[in-house]
């Protein structure tokens, strides 16, 4: 299976997911204690990191590398854990060397440091969770080798491995591959506020010494005594009590034992055993025990071919990247191309069709076909709350998108309710700091703001920017939209300097970022030459509107709805301008 090759973005939102079938394998094992599903789900963990980690630039399927896996598996699922995690390594080596030596480097970091704070190691299946846990504490090690990763993501998976009766994990060390004032950290670190959970972020990059690990060990330690969740990992009861259950040892060489242990290292003479759970010492030793016959199992049917996987990802990454770089019309013409290939292929009803028709409705509604947009986004809102149910994250997206092409044509009424009601089930299901209920809240205060609750509109978009450059920064894209509404919401209130200020900040950012070619940029500078225009600096406010209307031309056509307002501000700038110099003469 080939494809072209992924942004970074995409690559290191394809690793997460595999971040998070292997999340899913360990909880699994041990919550549900099924060595067989976990087995299941961190193979597919793996076989989707490695497609990040390549870059999407093709995905092979040899058979040796079918037989690397399928060893790995089997190793796991005997309970060889470091068996298991030796061939995960052999297998992702030659497709990622540099994450791979980065995550070699942190571990042997993080076994001198936890070794210095008395703190024994255990490993935890697959590759992509470190594969290190702490012993003493239910302690999770997250190893980033990149920075480019979704918070979103990470706080949906952290929600699900820290949160709740059923989180295998009680606080998580993040090591990332960072300068320590890289603003990356303070967003990870604000996860364990999101999540009420104890969450410390570390840089660290080769060479660095293991301090910094040692002091965030400690300091969670501290955290989770202070909260009284500290507790020791124990082995499952039912591998005491079922007979029939076998956790196979085996010899370990000096060589596969990490030299940085509690106390140094283990003497040569000392023999050492792994199980599945520990790495110990035997403490004396003990005649050879008999022999156990175990009985044979029968052997397991050759599983079917698996079907056909449908991959689009290329044609998704063009559309994608239309749309955000403002070709309206080209990115409308590929997803329409997308959800025509999907249903074909599908089937219409589909969960990945469906995506595809409500990206296909958004373009349609950012070009101002608002009735197709409407008829499409009913549809697919209809079909997922048959299929997914009403409080599905999709179905809330739809919903969200349906309430605002509401807003476009007028009916705020409607508008208003719809946004309101998705804004309640999101910070039910979702939290009030996720990224999705602040779009919510975002969309709630352009309608108060079209209704004339002005003071409101612009607390909300206040609270709403705050909360954005936070969480992800600055200069993220969706922290300078919240600017950008939020300045706009100051020039109806009639606070023009404020606005000015605002709207010359956000488009500084976004020319220095996205350049001048953008939609994002263009709609800065026509609502800067709209402040401009009220405040009487009508040369200014012609130079911004004629930029404007360029851009609008060149991405959407100049008969489009953008140009077409652009250059009716433009026309009643110029005739402003040239009043007011005939009033001069006389």
């Amino acid at each position: 299976m080939t494809g072209g090759r992924w942004s970074s973005q995409t690559r290191f939102t394809v690793v997460l997911v595999g971040l998070a079938l292997v999340a899913l394998g360990v909880l699994t094992t041990v919550q549900f204690r099924s060595t067989a599903g976990a087995a299941a789900l961190v193979a597919a963990g793996v076989l989707v990191g490695l497609a990040g980690l390549s870059g999407g630039a093709i995905v092979v399927r040899s058979t040796d590398r079918e037989e690397r896996l399928a060893s790995a598996g089997k190793a796991q699922q005997d309970g060889d854990a470091e068996g298991a995690y030796d061939r995960f390594v052999q297998l992702i080596r030659g497709h990622a060397p540099q994450a791979i030596a980065y995550h070699e480097g942190a571990n042997a970091a993080l076994y001198e440091a936890a070794g210095r704070e008395g703190q024994k190691l255990q490993p935890v299946f697959g590759y992509f969770l470190g594969p290190i846990a702490m012993s003493e504490l239910h302690i999770m090690v997250d190893i980033r080798a990149g920075t480019g990763f979704s918070i979103s993501r990470m706080q949906n998976t952290y929600q699900a491995l820290l949160v709740g009766a059923t989180a295998p994990f009680r606080a998580a060390l993040v090591i990332v591959n960072a300068a320590p004032d890289e603003s990356i950290l303070s967003s990870v670190r604000q996860l364990g506020t999101l999540l009420d959970a104890p969450v410390a972020a570390v840089a660290w990059r080769l060479g660095d010494p293991s301090d910094g690990i040692s002091d965030a060990i400690v300091s969670l330690k501290r955290e989770l005594r202070r909260r009284g969740l500290e507790s020791p990992l124990e082995v499952p009861s039912f591998v005491e009590a079922d007979e029939h259950v076998r956790i196979p040892t085996r010899p370990v060489s000096s060589a596969s034992i990490p030299h940085q242990q509690a106390g140094g290292h283990l003497d040569d003479d000392e023999p050492a055993y792994v199980t599945s759970s520990t790495v110990y010492t035997a403490p004396d030793p003990e005649p050879e025990p008999v022999p156990v016959e175990w009985p044979a199992p029968e052997p397991r049917r050759r599983p079917s071919p698996a079907p056909r996987v449908y991959d689009d990802s290329a044609s998704w990454q063009r559309a994608t990247d239309l749309h955000w770089r403002g070709q309206l019309q080209e990115a409308e013409e590929a997803y329409r191309e997308i959800v025509d290939a999907r249903a074909h292929a599908l089937g219409w009803d589909h969960p990945d069709t469906l995506t595809a028709r409500d990206q296909h409705a958004t373009v349609l509604r950012d070009l101002d076909r608002l009735a197709e947009a409407l008829v499409e986004c009913d549809e697919v809102m209809t079909a997922r709350m048959r299929i997914l149910g009403e409080d599905h994250p999709d179905t809330l997206t739809s919903r969200s998108h349906l309430a605002t092409i509401y807003h476009q044509l007028g009916d705020l009424t409607r508008s208003e309710a719809e946004h309101q009601r998705v804004l309640e089930a999101r910070t039910r299901v979702l939290g009030i700091n996720h990224q999705e209920t602040l779009i919510s809240r975002s969309n709630l205060a352009k309608v108060y703001q079209d209704m004339g609750e002005l003071d409101r509109a612009i607390a909300e978009h206040d609270t709403v920017m705050r909360a954005r450059a936070r969480l992800l920064g600055q200069e993220h894209r969706d922290t300078l939209m919240s600017r950008s509404l939020l300045a706009s919401a100051l020039h109806h209130a009639g606070r023009l300097g404020e606005a000015e200020a605002e709207h010359r900040a956000v488009l500084g950012s976004r020319l220095r970022l996205l350049g001048p070619v953008h939609l994002d940029t263009a709609v800065s500078r026509h609502r800067l030459a709209s402040v401009l225009h009220d405040l009487g600096r009508l040369d200014e406010a012609i130079t911004e509107y004629r930029a404007a209307q360029a851009v609008y031309a060149q991405l959407l056509g100049a008969s489009s709805p953008f140009a077409r307002a652009a250059a009716s501000d433009l026309a009643l700038a110029e005739r402003a301008l040239r009043g007011a110099q005939g009033s001069h003469r006389y």
